[in-house]
């Protein structure tokens, strides 16, 4: 599917192209180095170094992260040591010209060096520093440089990928001055990720006034949403009526969308500024996929059987808030806080809980929202080497059922997630008596990793009956998290699933598979 979107997002651009003819004779007459890749390939005059050795090096790949287009350029290293230079051509400097770029990590972050040259090309030339750049995560960042102090010389310059993690991202290279005027859309909010099916969902994007002029007349903003067979299901065209000053931006709400099926769609965003000086920046395009939402499931090989608390004869929401009142799963038993991919040690249950056939005694609790309640693999105890970083981030690695190294599992909210000493924790704390008796296991103030993480604010727990029966309840899981490969907010990269020890019956609500 992946494929038949690049094909159509070219033909797009391509009909944006000769759309934006009548700018033909001055459209990027400003622009020295105007660089979106869309040519396939780092283009002639471009000079690439792989100063590690490894044998990856810049190139130009076909893919939906591109910032515009579909095309961008981006290095990859299998190492630790990823050192890689991307040069731009020599350009004359004008006064008041500038560079600019988009930048963003392939996931988690990277480090990179932006630099100047006035003497060459070669590596050892560039001993002007721009801008030291670390922890640059995987949503996309604009990057601008003042280059009048080097009016009248002769430059080059060079991003440097410092690795961090695994792979950099850039598009949208420019080097000179923009349009007078120029708007164009900066980002699209909203739809991204997967949606259930049968509600509505807000489409936004943010417009921005690229340009070095005041802009004051009215202008078109449009969203048209295509699915898989290429049919159009929503256009709607808003007239943006205010004032936008140089390099300021603004949000724009369309009518709510109401998919009528399930499936993958193409989001295209646009303006239409008349006199538009630079197109390029007119058009951004991004997908998304509407999902069918099921309330009830099972029974799985061991009558398990699931139900949501939206059901007739679902559970009943009812927040039991124990942060104040736990004990610290994460500071059980160990001398320092560890909140990142980190199993508690054993935490005595306080009676016996059946799961899958078997009377379990205590359970162990990964920061990243799941819980095993047998022997495993993971679990390094304390203080042995690897005691604070033996969680497992994997929700994605195997099927559920299926995944043999996680043996009597309760996965919650099993996502990639951090919880910061003093804020973030997780509790449990035992309720009742005999036979009676249950225990609230909660996940307080965490973020996501990924992207930028959101806020410090996802909070969901389960509940493990003396019966059997496990409830679990989500108080926030969408902290605000945007960026990374995928979403993550409301679910959309998490496991939520039980398993027996030997990995052959689970009951799964949602499951998450890259």
């Amino acid at each position: 599917m992946r494929n038949n979107y690049i094909r159509k997002t070219k033909s797009l651009l391509f009909l944006v192209m000769l759309l934006a003819g009548a700018y033909a004779n001055n459209a990027y007459a400003q622009w020295s180095i105007n660089e979106g890749f869309e040519g396939g390939a780092i283009p002639s005059g471009w000079t690439i170094y792989d100063a590690n050795n490894d044998g990856e090096q810049w190139g130009a790949l076909q893919h939906s992260y591109a910032h515009s287009g579909a095309w961008m350029a981006t290095v990859q290293c299998f190492g630790n040591n990823g050192n890689d230079w991307l040069i731009t051509p020599q350009v004359t400097i004008n006064d008041g010209d500038l560079f600019t770029f988009f930048a963003r990590s392939w996931y988690s972050t990277e480090n990179m060096k932006v630099r100047l040259s006035t003497t060459g090309n070669q590596i050892s030339n560039f001993n002007v520093v721009l801008e030291s750049v670390t922890g640059l995560g995987n949503s996309y960042q604009e990057f601008t440089y003042d280059l009048s102090a080097y009016q009248g010389q002769q430059v080059y310059l060079a991003i440097q990928w410092l690795q961090d993690t695994y792979s950099l991202v850039v598009d949208d290279i420019k080097v000179g001055q923009a349009q007078p005027s120029d708007v164009g859309v900066l980002s699209i909010e909203s739809p991204i990720g997967f949606y259930l099916s049968d509600n509505e969902i807000i489409l936004a994007c943010t417009i921005k006034n690229f340009g070095t002029s005041e802009v004051t007349e009215d202008f078109p903003v449009g969203c048209n949403i295509t699915d898989a067979a290429n049919t159009m299901v929503y256009n709607q065209t808003l007239t943006f009526t205010s004032t936008l000053q140089p390099a300021q931006t603004e949000q724009v709400s369309f009518p709510a969308w109401l998919p009528a099926d399930t499936g993958a769609y193409l989001i295209t965003m646009y303006t239409s500024l008349p006199g538009d000086g630079d197109p390029s920046n007119d058009v951004l395009i991004d997908s998304t996929r509407i999902v069918m939402h099921f309330g009830t499931g099972g029974p799985d090989l061991m009558s398990y059987r699931w139900i949501d608390s939206g059901e007739p004869d679902g559970p009943e929401y009812n927040w039991i808030d124990i942060s104040n009142t736990g004990i610290s799963v994460v500071s059980y038993g160990v001398t320092a806080f560890a909140g990142d991919d980190n199993f508690s040690e054993p935490i005595p249950i306080g009676f016996d809980f059946p799961f899958y056939g078997i009377d379990r005694t205590y359970f162990h609790a990964d920061i990243n929202g799941e819980l095993l309640l047998a022997e495993n693999r993971w679990y390094k105890p304390f203080p042995d080497n690897g005691w604070d970083n033996d969680g497992n981030i994997f929700n994605y690695h195997a099927s559920i059922p299926g995944y043999e190294e996680m043996p009597a599992l309760i996965a919650v909210f099993w996502d990639d997630l951090l919880a910061e000493e003093n804020t973030g924790d997780v509790y449990y704390q035992m309720f009742g008596t005999a036979p009676e008796r249950y225990g609230v296991i909660q996940w307080n103030n965490l973020r996501f990793v990924s992207g930028n993480g959101g806020e410090q604010t996802l909070s969901f727990e389960v509940i493990i009956h003396e019966s059997g029966d496990i409830i679990m309840q989500y108080q926030n899981v969408d902290n605000g998290q945007s960026g990374g490969n995928i979403p993550h907010v409301l679910g959309q990269s998490a496991t939520i699933a039980i398993q027996n020890d030997d990995a052959t019956a689970c009951g799964k609500w949602s499951v998450h598979r890259t």
